[in-house]
């Protein structure tokens, strides 16, 4: 049995006009994660990202810390959805992450309120609201995540180990898919995931199966980590 490691990309720069690179605390995050695989002796025969910036920085940092890092791939279809397939119904002012970025930055809660602008919109795209104005569905989104990842179950044999380093939204449609977890339900896993969060799956020969989800032990060992724990 092989296990494959879903890491949640660490801490982006969320309200900054480019989003997609590490914060500091993010990349701090990151080191942590690979000092928490190196303490446990955790090896890994196939390493993959997707093409963001934040995940490779993640996954680059992570793997650094491990005293025989493998090399690291990269694959597309592990990349987080995009702006235009979530906003494609919305007005000029939400046309870009920059634009919406721009927008929550005078609020009181900026955060907040981000979040619930992108929660509303991906439950309009889960739900297929105006399907014909966006470039994929939920479904061809979630399908093609699921391709991949069977792509990495088989390159990952028996007795060895997969890291991917992916983004909120790919982790959750594939915990989905495994779990038989409805539409309207995928929400609740997509934003409870943490960053450099843990999802560990165990894989066989045409099956794949969800042992642990959302773990961020590696960040919560003492008090001084306590502020690495982040959702975004």
């Amino acid at each position: 049995m092989g296990r494959i490691y879903l890491v949640r990309h660490a801490q982006a720069s969320l309200l900054n006009d480019d989003y997609d690179q590490l914060s500091p605390l993010g990349l701090e995050q990151s080191r942590q994660l690979g000092r928490w695989f190196a303490a446990r002796k955790e090896r890994f025969d196939v390493a993959v990202c997707g093409t963001l910036r934040r995940q490779s920085q993640t996954a680059h940092a992570c793997l650094a810390q491990l005293p025989s890092p493998p090399t690291l791939g990269v694959d597309a279809a592990f990349d987080e959805y995009g702006h235009h397939e979530l906003f494609a119904n919305a007005p000029e002012e939400m046309s870009s992450h920059a634009a919406v970025s721009a927008r929550v930055r005078s609020s009181a809660t900026p955060r907040k309120d981000f979040h619930e602008l992108v929660s509303r919109a991906f439950d309009e795209w889960v739900r297929g609201d105006s399907d014909t104005r966006r470039p994929r569905s939920w479904a061809v989104f979630r399908a093609d995540c699921v391709a991949a990842l069977e792509q990495v179950a088989r390159q990952c044999g028996s007795g060895q180990n997969a890291i991917v380093v992916s983004s909120g939204g790919v982790i959750a449609s594939i915990c989905q898919h495994l779990m038989g977890v409805p539409d309207d339900r995928v929400a609740d896993l997509h934003w409870v995931l943490y960053n450099a969060s843990v999802t560990r799956l165990l894989s066989r020969p045409g099956c794949i199966t969800l042992s642990t989800f959302n773990s961020v032990a590696h960040l919560e060992a003492g008090d001084p980590q306590a502020a690495l724990v982040t959702y975004r």
